[in-house]
């Protein structure tokens, strides 16, 4: 599994509920209600993507925490909860869902793209002997690497 080690906000819950929020700001619109957000599926997606965040544990009541990840972001005015389950977006809530959803999208291209520059640069076939070459490299080394990603773009 590919590991993201940069987080996009100081929170791995409130990166994962606008990842979440991102699905239906693409399908419904800035509308969106708790029981469709708080499905089985969206919690098991919503703990996978945390271990792709390096997240420290396995939480152990997701529900519990995206329901009160949404209830901070309301507080911190990117939600408004018109009442009985049913959510807006605001339009900062807007624009923060589409750059965290993008960022997002960026580093696992980026994380990708380095996987296939160390795969050619040491001539291995497996995604499982690059990453084990790029936890051997000196930050010199990776920095050559990364390089290599940025001047493919």
């Amino acid at each position: 599994m590919t590991k993201i080690s940069l987080k996009i906000r100081k929170s791995n819950w409130e990166t994962i509920a606008f990842l979440l929020i991102y699905d239906f700001l693409k399908t419904t619109g800035k509308y969106f209600v708790r029981s469709e957000l708080m499905r089985m599926e969206n919690i098991d997606k919503a703990v996978n993507w945390l271990k792709h965040l390096n997240h420290k544990k396995h939480p152990e009541h997701p529900e519990e925490t995206l329901q009160r990840t949404i209830q901070n972001l309301r507080d911190k005015g990117y939600i408004i909860f018109h009442g009985q389950g049913e959510y807006e977006l605001t339009q900062p809530g807007i624009k923060e869902c589409k750059r965290v959803a993008r960022e997002l999208n960026v580093q696992v291209s980026d994380i990708d793209e380095t996987i296939q520059v160390v795969k050619n640069d040491y001539k291995v076939e497996t995604i499982e002997k690059a990453k084990e070459i790029m936890k051997q490299l000196t930050p010199e080394q990776m920095k050559s690497v990364l390089q290599k990603v940025n001047n493919s773009k």
